[in-house]
């Protein structure tokens, strides 16, 4: 009887510690999002959090653009998350709201993100980006041909990812900043007094007048561009799954998976068509 009454008050104490560490961290992240202003924390509203963050920075006299959307050529459009104009330089933000762990480097076209096994079949989930690096790069190369500047303007190439996230064997040599949201501040600081005062303030201030007035940020250019990235997205798909094999059975495009027995090809059909090929990936 004894035995079993000591059974109960450990399985109660059990569960009120495990009650009490998800209040904690529920009241943690809660905290975290109010102090920034922002209750939840999806892609929108990660940058959000983010560009929160540096328009603190206008205090020391920066100015900040957000979501500016820039014409490439008659059609074509890109978005720029955000630009900070201080008097180190051009710092040019990319924001990624992404969990698990990250793997890249500078040279690698594309990054993986590997997400924690899921209940289904125990299997972790590994996704593929585009370097961000490379594509924050583009970013600058776009705002320095907008600027149309004979002088030389120190650019800084920042990558945030979300605090959720881990960042694994991440190689920064390439001259750019990959840091969790956390280190925001601590890194633009560190840059600002390594390099310095490069621009005055009437610099900082004729910069964020021009690009705001080369940024279109309405509702039709955002319809647009998304349109944009989707059809690009798609020509990529049809790219790759034309250069590789389809299904004999059905002539759909087989797709990479992860099996029991290692990688290998279905089609995409799927359960439909359950053709297979072992892959050497």
């Amino acid at each position: 009887m004894l035995l079993m009454v000591i059974v109960v008050f450990a399985v109660i104490f059990l569960m009120w510690i495990t009650s009490f560490r998800k209040t904690g961290d529920r009241d943690s992240k809660r905290n975290y999002r109010q102090w920034n202003h922002y209750e939840t924390t999806d892609g929108a509203d990660f940058e959000k959090i983010i560009e929160f963050k540096l328009s603190r920075l206008e205090k020391a006299g920066g100015l900040v653009l957000s979501n500016c959307y820039f014409r490439l050529n008659g059609q074509a459009t890109t978005e720029i998350d955000h630009i900070l104009i201080f008097r180190s330089g051009v710092y040019v933000i990319e924001c990624k709201d992404y969990s698990g762990w990250i793997f890249g480097t500078g040279k690698n076209e594309n990054w993986t993100q590997t997400l924690p096994p899921n209940r289904r079949d125990g299997e972790s989930v590994k996704n593929s980006f585009y370097n961000p690096i490379k594509q924050n790069a583009n970013h600058i190369r776009i705002v320095r041909n907008k600027l149309h500047c004979n002088r030389t303007i120190p650019f800084h190439n920042i990558i945030v990812f979300d605090d959720n996230c881990t960042l694994k064997r991440i190689d920064n040599t390439c001259g750019a900043y990959v840091i969790n949201a956390c280190r925001l501040y601590e890194t633009i600081n560190a840059i600002d007094q390594k390099v310095g005062s490069e621009l005055t303030m009437s610099d900082v201030q004729d910069i964020y007048i021009h690009l705001k007035g080369d940024s279109e940020s309405d509702d039709s250019v955002k319809a647009e561009h998304i349109l944009y990235v989707n059809r690009i997205k798609n020509q990529k798909m049809n790219e790759k799954y034309s250069t590789y094999k389809t299904c004999p059975r059905c002539g759909y495009p087989l797709v990479l998976r992860n099996g029991q027995y290692g990688r290998f090809y279905g089609c995409s059909r799927y359960p439909n068509c359950k053709y297979t090929k072992q892959s050497n990936v």
